[in-house]
Order: structure tokens, then sequence, then C-alpha cells
């Protein structure tokens, strides 16, 4: 697998700057080594005996990460996500391995959101303590393209699932919180690229610009009571994202979630990686515009390769359906 060369570039930009110059380098140790180990609360502050964590997207990749370490920390989990096989299949291993109770819901949002059914899922969290939300489903631009470009069901569905989904779900689950006696603590899935220009995935990075500054407000609005916090990883190897490679700036699931349950109460959003921090550093240091341009041509180079891979497979398919079709005399 080719490395990210780039990706690398960045943290090492990031690193020098940070023991060069003064500012980054007191904020670097203030929120990568002291708010983690001084000032997080413990994943414990949150629950009672029955009290359940909410994750949506939860079948596979990060979603599923933070279902298995929130499982391993006590509590219950409700797990929601269109993919029924693999949902199934989580629920009966964490029964099994953790002994808690697991209540799955088969839900395709974007379908309930379209017929306006957010009433029904409001009611599958009746009578359950609800102590920890995960907003975690949602979508990437799958081809990047040139926002005219773009089909307007594509853009609808990226807004429905990152933003709208968020709120509806949040706004379902914060009158329960208030009623808790105990903190709560909701988590949204951001990303990087919600803080620096990213055209041709310019949908996607706007959606993950609204979540950060979304947890940001209500973490400032219900603080003391719950704890907000959005986080915006640069590369974490899932099937959305398709990354594969080992690489220092390449996390799994696992270890991503890991480190984000070191910021819990810090913070309204935050990059939990220190690899992942000082590539912001370094991006920080590249004026916008020569920023702007280069993700241009790397996006271009992306959907050129996705398009001719695309129409190699459909060649391939046609030349195999005419092979497969009896020969006439």
């Amino acid at each position: 697998m080719v490395k990210n060369v780039g990706a690398l570039v960045l943290g090492i930009v990031g690193g020098i700057v940070g023991v060069l110059t003064i500012i980054p380098a007191i904020l670097f140790i203030w929120r990568v080594i002291i708010k983690p180990k001084f000032f997080s609360q413990k994943p414990q502050a949150y629950k009672k005996e029955g009290s359940y964590a909410i994750i949506t997207g939860a079948a596979g990749g990060i979603g599923k990460a933070f279902t298995i370490r929130f499982a391993k920390e006590g509590y219950n989990v409700f797990i929601m996500d269109r993919a029924a096989e693999p949902l199934h299949a989580l629920k009966q291993e964490i029964e099994e391995k953790y002994k808690v109770t697991v209540k799955e819901s088969v839900c395709d949002f974007i379908q309930t959101d379209k017929e306006g059914k957010w009433d029904e899922i409001a009611k599958q969290f009746e009578g359950i303590d609800v102590a920890v939300l995960v907003n975690n489903v949602g979508m990437v631009q799958y081809l990047p393209g040139e926002f005219h470009s773009l089909e307007l069901r594509d853009i609808n569905f990226m807004v429905t699932l990152n933003i709208r989904t968020l709120l509806m779900m949040t706004h379902i689950c914060i009158p329960k919180m208030l009623e808790r006696n105990h903190r709560s603590l909701i988590i949204n899935m951001s990303s990087s690229t919600s803080g620096y220009p990213h055209p041709m995935i310019q949908v996607y990075s706007s959606t993950k610009a609204f979540v950060r500054q979304f947890a940001d407000s209500i973490n400032a609005e219900y603080q003391g009571k719950i704890d907000v916090i959005a986080y915006t990883p640069w590369y974490v190897k899932t099937d959305m994202t398709k990354i594969r490679e080992n690489a220092i700036y390449a996390l799994t699931p696992e270890s991503f979630v890991n480190y984000c349950f070191n910021y819990f109460g810090t913070c309204g959003h935050i990059n939990p990686y220190w690899f992942h921090y000082l590539m912001d550093i370094g991006t920080s240091c590249i004026p916008s515009k020569i920023w702007g341009q280069q993700v241009y041509k790397q996006q271009s180079f992306v959907r050129k390769r996705f398009i001719m891979r695309k129409e190699a497979e459909e060649k391939k398919k046609a030349e195999e359906s005419n092979e497969e079709k009896p020969k006439q005399n």
C-alpha cells in the first residue's frame, strides 16, 4: 500500500512548528498531555445501574468500536444501524462477552427522516436511562466533484445523515438526559475536513463543520450537566474511508476510540490523537489558497481514478455478459 506522504509531512511540519514556536508548543502540551490526564471525566462519571449508551451507525467501524468500549465499561448499549445481520451479530457478541443488555434497532435514518417518523425512534428509548449518545452515523462523498456536478440526491443524503439525523437524535435524547441525577455525554463525529477548505468534497466537509460548531455551542449551553464533544480525526481505517495502509497517521477504529475516551468533559471539539493534532498544526501553517489548490488537485485525481475503475468494471461485466449469451446458428 502506498504511503500518504502528505500526511507524514503535515505531522512533521506540525511537530517542528510546535517545537520552534512557543504558542503551538504550549497548546500541544495543554491539550494532548495535561487536559486528558487531569481534567477529563472518567467513563463511569455518566453511568448508574441500568444506564444505556446509544450508538448510531453501530454495525461497523468507529460505531462498532464505541459500542464495544462502552459495553466493556459496563454500559448497556442500544445499537442502531441499517445493516441487520452485522448489527445482530454484534448484539450476540457483546451479550456473550460483556454480559450487558443490548437492544438493537434496524433503522434507515434517511427513510426515517423522509417519512417523518422520528416519533417512532423516540418511543424506542422510553423507559431507559440514556447516559450516552454517540452520533456516529454519516456518509462521505463517494465521488469527489465540483458542486454543480453533484447529484441532488447525494447532497440531500449527506445533509440528512450528517446533520439532520444528529440534530434529531440529540433533540430526542437531551430531555431524557436532563431528567437524570448524573452527568450525561454526547459524542459527535466531525472530521479534520471541517477546519480547512476542501474543494471537491465541499458538502461533506461543510456538514462536518456544522457538527463541530453545534457541539461547541450545546456544550456551552449544558455545561456541568451534559458534556458534548465532537471529534475531528484525519485518517481512520474504516469501510467508509477506504483507508487500509498501516502508518503513524492511520488509526484503527479501536485505537481512535481509546484516544477519544481521554477527553470527555474537556472541550467542545478536539482531534484526540496526538499525531493528527500535529497534522492540524502543520495544516494551519499553509495559506488557505495554497491548501485549497492542493486538495483540489488531489481530489480531482481521486475522481478520475474512480471513474476509470468504474468504467473498467462495467466493460468487464459487458464482456462477460456477451460471452454467456448462447450462440445462434
